[in-house]
C-alpha cells in the first residue's frame, strides 16, 4: 500500500467564514499541503452545498495551487461516482481543457448531464503537461493548426489523452504539472494506481 507523506490539511468551518475558504485552501497548498480535506461537521446541508459550488463547481479566477487542489477534488469525486455507479470513467485532456467522460460499452462519451463533471479550461495563464504510465504525452494542438498538419485519414479520430477512473476504485497512475506562463513555478499533481491523489511537488526558478 502507498502511504501519503508530509502535511495533510483539514478545513474547519468553525473557525474561518465561508467565504475565506478557497482563499485558505489555496494558502494551505501553496505552504506546502499535498492533501486537503473538506470537512465541515455542522448540520447546514444547503451550506457544504453552497461552498462546494464555490471550490468545485463555479469558475473563478485562479492560481496553480487552486487548480491542482480543484482537479484533485473532482477526481476524487469521479472516483467514488465509479465505484458507487459500477461505471468506467475518465478524464480526457487537451492543450487548455480537461473534460470526464464515461465508457458506454462502445465508446467513451463527454459527460453533459452533470454540472460538477462539465468540461474545464485552465485559462491562457497556465501550461499542462501529462506524465501517463511513464510516458509523456503531447497534446492535441489547437484546431486550426491540428488541421493543418494532421496526417490520418478522413474519418479517423485522434483519441485524446486520458486518465481512467474504473469501477474497481483504480486509476491511470499518471504526474500532471501546472507550470505558469512565464515558467518560473510549477506544481505537480500525481495519481498512484491505488485511487490516491495527491501534491506531489512544487519547483522555482527565480
Amino acid at each position: 500500500m502507498n502511504r501519503l507523506s508530509g502535511l495533510y490539511a483539514i478545513t474547519d468551518a468553525a473557525l474561518q467564514d465561508p467565504d475565506q475558504l478557497p482563499e485558505r485552501v489555496a494558502q494551505a497548498i501553496d505552504g506546502g499541503a499535498r492533501l486537503v480535506q473538506y470537512r465541515d461537521k455542522s448540520g447546514d446541508r444547503a451550506g457544504r452545498l453552497r461552498q462546494a459550488r464555490v471550490l468545485v463547481i463555479e469558475d473563478h479566477p485562479t492560481n496553480q495551487a487552486m487548480m491542482a487542489w480543484r482537479l484533485q477534488q473532482l477526481l476524487q469525486m469521479a472516483r467514488e461516482e465509479a465505484i458507487l455507479q459500477n461505471q468506467q470513467l475518465a478524464v480526457a485532456f487537451s492543450e487548455h481543457q480537461y473534460s470526464f467522460e464515461r465508457y458506454t460499452g462502445a465508446d467513451w462519451e463527454l459527460i453533459s448531464d452533470d454540472a460538477l463533471f462539465r468540461p474545464r479550461g485552465i485559462g491562457t495563464f497556465l501550461h499542462m503537461s501529462l506524465v501517463l504510465d511513464g510516458q509523456a504525452i503531447e497534446f492535441a494542438a489547437d484546431a486550426e493548426q491540428e488541421q493543418e498538419d494532421d496526417p490520418r485519414e478522413e474519418g479517423e479520430e485522434e483519441q485524446p489523452p486520458r486518465i481512467f477512473i474504473l469501477s474497481s476504485g483504480e486509476i491511470s497512475p499518471f504526474e500532471l504539472t501546472f507550470t505558469d506562463e512565464d515558467r518560473r513555478h510549477s506544481l505537480m499533481l500525481r495519481g498512484e494506481l491505488n485511487g490516491l491523489v495527491h501534491i506531489a511537488e512544487r519547483r522555482s526558478t527565480l
